[in-house]
């Protein structure tokens, strides 16, 4: 398997459109999905469902189309620090969940590359589930976790700043006239929580009785870069 063949499923599989693929990848349209074809052919799966216009991700074209951004970022990591010769500089992938402790992080960020302006950093929200899975395969350099995570494996130190756990409701919320919260005002109220392991094991434990009996929703991740450049 090709890293370009890798690109040019990415690259179809945004668009949606072979048409438009082929045009942002100056290449015929018979030879792209010739391509595709012959990628499906090695990997023994159909990736696309194809329609008169659009074509959509079977279910293992999704599963293809998260390894291959992780084959490619890392690729592209790999290259990018490797040609930076004797200049401090590359890319620097940190992982890390959504908490108002990571200002702290990003001030040292931007203090590196005020120094370092080689230097770009991708800083990819998730939970800690998703992270040290990343951490695991390579395609993360650093991971902040927030919680009680197994770090037993992983070189770490712990940062000097905390979270507190609390509960976001409308004004209008009979909660909200609360002084402090029970387990058993929980149970009959819809709650947004982060899903990884350790909050739900550090919730059931709370409660007395699994997550899985309460009505809860969970938060998607995001991305975003920076660089000095």
């Amino acid at each position: 398997m090709e890293l370009r063949v890798l690109k040019y499923f990415l690259v179809v599989a945004t668009e949606r459109n072979i048409s438009n693929a082929a045009k942002i990848l100056y290449v015929s349209q018979p030879a792209l999905s010739k391509q595709l074809k012959n990628l499906e052919e090695e990997l023994g799966v159909t990736l696309f469902k194809r329609g008169n216009r659009n074509i959509t991700l079977t279910e293992d074209g999704v599963y293809f189309l998260t390894k291959a951004k992780e084959i490619l970022a890392l690729v592209d990591t790999t290259v990018a620090n490797l040609t930076q010769e004797d200049i401090v500089g590359g890319e620097i992938n940190i992982g890390a969940g959504e908490s108002a402790q990571m200002g702290h992080i990003f001030k040292i960020i931007n203090d590196m590359m005020i120094d370092y302006p080689n230097i770009k950093t991708n800083v990819t929200s998730g939970n800690a589930d998703e992270m040290l899975l990343k951490l695991d395969n390579g395609t993360l350099d650093f991971a902040i976790t927030f919680g009680f995570v197994d770090k037993s494996k992983y070189e770490h130190l712990s940062l000097p700043w905390c979270d507190k756990w609390g509960l976001l409701v409308r004004k209008d919320n009979f909660l909200a006239k609360k002084d402090y919260i029970l387990s058993k005002d929980l149970e009959n109220i819809p709650l947004i929580i982060s899903k990884q392991t350790n909050v739900d094991n550090f919730l059931a434990g709370w409660i007395g009785k699994s997550i899985e009996n309460f009505n809860k929703k969970t938060a998607r991740s995001r991305r975003l870069s920076t660089s000095g450049r």
